[in-house]
C-alpha cells in the first residue's frame, strides 16, 4: 500500500532491501528514459572497454557513467582475490553472486570481453573438478586489470 500510495503521488520507482542489481538498474534506466538526467557528450574510448557504447547505455551522461565506473572499480577490483577466497572457503555461491554482479555491470559499461570472460568463469565453476575455471580464472583477473585500467585512464 506504501509502495502504491508513493507511485501514486510521483515516486518514479521502488528499490527493495535487499537490493537486486538487475532491479536497481531498471529504475536507474527508467529515470533516464524519462529524460531527468542531462545529456553530455561523449569524451573518448580507451583500452578494455568501448566507454562510447558505455555511454549511450547511460544516455551519454558522463557524470552518471563515471559514477558508475567509480563505483565499479571500488567494489570489484580485488573481486578476482575474493572469488578466489570463496573458493577456498568452499563459498562457491558467494563467488558466482559475484560473478554475476560484475557480468552484468560490465556489460551495461561497455566491458564486453570481461562480461564474455565473466560468464565463461561462471559456466566453469558449474564444475570445478574439471579445473578449467583455473584457466578462465586466470583470464578473468588479466580482463578485470585491463577494465580497471581503462576505467582509471578514462576517469581519474
Amino acid at each position: 500500500d506504501d509502495v502504491r500510495k508513493m507511485l501514486k503521488s510521483g515516486m518514479d520507482a521502488h528499490l527493495e532491501k535487499p537490493i537486486k542489481l538487475d532491479a536497481m538498474y531498471d529504475a536507474f534506466y527508467s529515470y533516464i528514459a524519462h529524460g531527468n538526467i542531462p545529456k553530455t557528450e561523449y569524451v573518448g574510448t580507451e583500452g578494455e572497454i568501448d566507454h562510447k557504447k558505455g555511454l549511450e547505455l547511460f544516455n551519454n551522461d558522463t557524470g552518471f557513467y563515471l559514477e558508475i565506473l567509480k563505483e565499479f572499480v571500488e567494489k570489484y577490483e580485488d573481486s578476482a582475490d575474493q572469488i578466489m577466497e570463496h573458493l577456498k572457503d568452499g563459498n562457491r555461491s558467494e563467488a558466482n553472486k559475484i560473478l554475476l554482479d560484475v557480468s552484468g555491470i560490465s556489460s551495461n559499461l561497455g566491458a564486453t570481453h570481461l562480461h564474455d570472460i565473466t560468464m565463461e568463469l561462471k559456466e566453469n565453476l558449474t564444475h570445478p573438478e574439471d579445473l578449467d575455471y583455473v584457466n578462465s580464472m586466470k583470464k578473468y583477473r588479466r580482463s578485470l586489470k585491463k577494465a580497471c585500467e581503462s576505467i582509471h585512464d578514462f576517469s581519474f
